[in-house]
């Protein structure tokens, strides 16, 4: 990790993302547009008498309303783009007299700059032109931005970032403005008002019929269920989709420098990532059929992994996803391989067992640390709400009657859903087969020291039993690096899906590299990964500022929803090469070697269901002659 890259300009990742922003700021006129209409065939529906006499009254301020913004509009355009051709002149020669600025950029700026500038002066003299003058003046304008912004965002200029942004938004108004003047809807708009407001003209206004209103009412509401229904989740589900990520690096320089960090970073942890394939780890079969190949992303891996659940579910009737889409059968299986969690109370698949403990802590309140929660087994979805902490006093006979109790009984009848997600009805039809259950925990014992005054928790992905970084979702996306550094990130406001990539140093939690908590961290996750015989998981880790060795568990993720960014290609890399080499090594898939061959995992010899595993009784478990060994 390079702390003094020497850029500290927040990476605004604006490629594909601004692009349909542009587009949804067109769809937008257009609208505006309809309602404008639809406003003026109302007021059309005004008796004659009534309209008429408004309009002797207001067309005459009208009429001079009309002169007047004939000639403000295109001036005050105008100006705004004169000063922003100036500001970006400006900008552009800071290179002459501003360290550590790129002569050329700057240069190339300044020309783009002063070529602005004069377009902008040799049409100030111009009134408002018709749509075959106008259109071509305001496109010139926007390349011209656009080209301007392109330069800036590789620019270290004292006040690039504005600049990129200001630029952007004058090219974009300029495209709005083309196509508002290309569909002639300004010559429609002041047809429009002189049928609304000449009341000599008003007897030959046609209105539309009932049928033609009901049709445009009728599209205007299929339009908005379309997007309500079909692009709002759509972006949703692949906003985080690595297809960004190459827009991002081409128009970024700090996200090119977090690529190049990322696999700078990724190259030192293969050695890790092979030795323990070699010496430590052992893959459980149910993880073997993960129909892998060369160059998919982690969400395709995922969406992969889920495909092959459903199809042992179907053959073997194989269930190893519950360990972690059952949430009271991997705390079993933690408690069982002795990993760190929270203490537990007890497990119930049935309610009136379930009862009688919460009658038994309500009778003894003092006896118990709060909050305590209660976890819905078969609701492990961030969406499903199916964990909620409840405190002393939630535990009196009222409150309980009150809130408790009909919570349970709500989240008991629940059917877990995941939703949002390319793998969605794979995994909707896995969570179908869950039984209702739910789990009494106690609360983690450590200080809540997150911002939202909840445990400290970092979130590990680890890759064949190798730890490879440490999330820290609470703290603007730290990530702790296997190599005693951080790699720092922040949420963009207003699109908290994006990050900005600038490696902008934060103090705040640099006490666990100097004091030697992430030791502990990385071993409980590995520890856990290799009991359960996973190639890849993310495992959520609490930890204690009081007492740096005793981290605890709080939950697994299969199908992590985190976006990595330029980490993601190589987990996705890590994740595929050993089983491509084991793949070759059966026969199963005919390749070329790579130059850098990977070794295969070893996989266990064992029927035994992935969350039904204990320590000692499984064969396969660590190292020895039983496993089914293809190691190249």
């Amino acid at each position: 990790l390079s702390e003094g890259s020497g850029d500290r300009r927040p990476a605004r990742m604006v490629f594909l993302k601004d692009v349909s922003e542009f587009f949804l700021a067109t769809r937008l006129w257009c609208i505006r547009m309809f309602e404008i209409t639809l406003l003026l065939w109302l007021i059309s529906q005004i008796p004659i008498k009534v309209r008429t006499k408004a309009a002797f009254s207001l067309a005459p301020m009208l009429k001079k309303g009309e002169k007047v913004l004939m000639v403000a509009i295109p001036l005050l355009l105008r100006t705004i783009i004169f000063g922003v051709h100036v500001l970006v002149t400006y900008e552009g020669a800071t290179c002459f007299y501003v360290k550590d600025t790129q002569f050329t950029t700057g240069l190339s700026i300044v020309v783009t700059g002063l070529l602005g500038l004069f377009v902008t002066l040799t049409q100030v003299q111009e009134s408002l032109p018709d749509a075959k003058e106008w259109k071509p003046s305001i496109i010139l304008q926007s390349v011209i931005a656009l080209m301007q912004s392109s330069l800036l965002m590789s620019y270290k200029g004292p006040d690039m970032i504005n600049m990129v942004w200001l630029t952007f938004g004058v090219a974009q108004m300029g495209i709005a403005l083309w196509i508002f003047f290309l569909l002639k809807l300004d010559v429609n708009a002041k047809k429009a008002l002189n049928a609304v407001w000449n009341s000599t003209s008003m007897l030959d206004w046609k209105f539309p019929s009932k049928r033609t209103t009901i049709a445009t009412v009728t599209v205007l509401l299929l339009f908005f269920y379309w997007k309500q229904e079909l692009v709002a989740p759509w972006d949703n589900t692949y906003k985080n989709h690595e297809g960004y990520n190459w827009s991002f690096v081409w128009t970024s320089p700090s996200a090119w420098d977090a690529q190049k960090r990322a696999n700078a970073y990724f190259k030192t942890q293969i050695p890790h990532i092979k030795n323990s394939l070699r010496n430590r780890f052992t893959l459980h079969p149910y993880f073997a059929q993960t129909e892998v190949r060369e160059g998919l992303s982690m969400e395709k891996l995922y969406h992969l992994r889920l495909v092959a659940f459903e199809k042992q579910l179907i053959s073997s009737n194989a269930t190893g996803f519950m360990i972690e889409k059952d949430k009271c059968a991997m705390l079993e299986f933690l408690e069982a391989h002795d990993i760190g969690i929270p203490k537990m109370i007890g497990i119930y698949h049935n309610k009136e067992e379930l009862y009688k403990t919460l009658n038994k802590i309500s009778a003894s309140p003092t006896s118990y640390k709060y909050p305590l929660f209660l976890k819905g087994c078969h609701l492990t979805q961030g969406g499903d709400s199916g964990t909620k902490p409840w405190f002393a006093k939630d535990f009196t006979n009222t409150q309980m009657n009150r809130k408790m109790l009909p919570w349970v009984e709500e989240k008991w009848q629940q059917r877990p859903v995941d939703s949002n997600r390319p793998w969605t009805d794979t995994m909707n039809r896995l969570l179908a087969l869950l039984k209702p259950g739910m789990a009494v925990q106690w609360p983690f014992p450590g200080v809540r020291i997150s911002p939202d005054h909840t445990p400290l928790e970092v979130k590990v992905e680890v890759i064949w039993g190798r730890a490879y970084f440490g999330m820290f979702a609470d703290f603007h996306d730290i990530i702790a690096l296997r190599d005693n550094t951080f790699e720092f990130t922040e949420r963009r406001e207003g699109h908290p899906e994006l990050w900005s990539l600038e490696n902008k140093k934060d103090e705040r939690l640099a006490w666990l590299i100097d004091g030697g908590y992430m030791d502990a961290v990385w071993a409980i996750a590995e520890k856990t990964a290799c009991a359960i015989g996973i190639d890849s998981v993310r495992i959520d880790i609490f930890i204690d500022p009081e007492h740096p060795n005793e981290p605890m568990v709080n939950e697994l993720s299969l199908s992590s929803g985190h976006h990595y960014f330029y980490h993601a290609p190589n987990l996705a890399n890590a994740w595929i090469q050993p089983h491509m080499t084991r793949m070759r090594n059966e026969g199963t898939v005919k390749s070329s070697l790579p130059n850098d061959v990977w070794p295969a995992p070893r996989v266990r010899q064992t029927t035994t269901q992935v969350h039904l595993q204990r320590p000692g009784t499984t064969k396969g478990e660590g190292r020895g002659n039983h496993l089914q060994s293809i190691v190249r």
